[in-house]
């Protein structure tokens, strides 16, 4: 059986899992639950159930992580290529490299930077450590040669994040080159696209610098003097959807010196961007790539939705922090 073949059946399979999520009905439940017991006896009736059922309600979070863990399992057993999701699961990597170098400068113990980090990246949290303390990161992958030796030197918390994301990017653009698979190339270009802008953007409005050219990212549709000013930068993101789209997540950016709100808007805007490539290359990676963004999503609308009843945040108030369409 062919590959193209082989990515219809495991997209026909993932398809039908994505059908089980969070429906209308279920976030409508959870918005109006009147505290975190009956918002996690919702969860009971959703298909994060087997995942909750064995934990405590003060251990709820360990249920949504095992939940995406046993998703990432679950792609890499019906996944044609494993190598293909690599570009899924590296990303979880990166930010536990960053955490790691943070934490350590922070002295930190080896117990407290383990619990802060992800489950999904391609190598085990205690072996992304180890191998980052003994300088040997390059023997997990070329992609990490000499990483933990520039994050060591950095000094600032913003030097950390930008070196250690774009380490990921640079990556990325590497998978591009040499990828045969056209939605696997416009994925990376569309996540390029966006680090690069996102980036200028902290360097105008945290630095209040011009975005350095070294810091740019190639393979993406956007260069580096498209993003010389905050404008530019602007109308540059409003080509994904629209000035409308972004009016209030840039405002929250510029004001508030966080990425929080953005981030959740590029990640919705590429949930939607996967959603539309799943149904229009049924022979591709798209669907198995759609449910991974998914699924997550799921987790973290479940999780925020289940720290704000425990928070005691009035159902009126939840529906405007979420700002999700139903």
């Amino acid at each position: 059986m062919s590959s193209s073949n082989k990515y219809f059946y495991a997209g026909s399979r993932v398809n039908a899992l994505a059908a089980q999520l969070l429906s209308h009905n279920d976030l409508e439940r959870l918005l109006g639950a009147k505290d975190t017991h009956e918002s996690i006896q919702v969860l009971h009736d959703t298909f994060l159930a087997p995942h909750i059922a064995r934990y405590t309600e003060n251990q709820v979070n360990k249920g949504f992580s095992e939940s995406i863990q046993r998703a990432r399992e679950l792609l890499d057993t019906i996944a044609p290529e494993k190598e293909i999701l690599h570009v899924l699961w590296l990303k979880y990597d990166f930010l536990n490299i960053r955490t790691i170098t943070k934490g350590l400068k922070q002295g930190y113990s080896d117990e407290v930077i383990l619990e802060s980090l992800y489950t999904s990246g391609l190598f085990p949290p205690t072996t992304l450590l180890n191998h980052y303390k003994e300088k040997k990161l390059q023997h997990l992958s070329p992609f990490f040669s000499g990483l933990e030796k520039e994050l060591d030197a950095k000094t600032h918390s913003f030097d950390i994040d930008i070196m250690a994301e774009k380490a990921y990017f640079n990556m990325l653009a590497e998978v591009k080159k040499n990828t045969t698979y056209q939605f696997v190339k416009e994925y990376i270009t569309l996540r390029i696209d966006f680090y690069n802008i996102k980036t200028a953007l902290r360097y105008i409005y945290f630095l209040q610098e011009q975005y350095p050219a070294r810091m740019h990212v190639t393979r993406g549709t956007v260069s580096a003097t498209m993003l010389d000013t905050e404008q530019n930068c602007i109308q540059a993101l409003n080509r994904f959807g629209g000035e409308h789209r972004w009016k209030e997540a840039l405002q929250n950016f510029q004001q508030k010196k966080e990425s929080v709100f953005l981030d959740r808007m590029i990640d919705e805007y590429i949930l939607e961007w996967l959603s539309f490539w799943s149904k229009k290359d049924p022979f591709s990676p798209a669907s198995l790539f759609f449910y991974f963004y998914a699924h997550k999503n799921n987790i973290q609308i479940a999780r925020a939705l289940v720290t704000a009843k425990a928070n005691g945040i009035p159902e009126d108030e939840l529906r405007i922090i979420m700002r999700k369409k139903f």
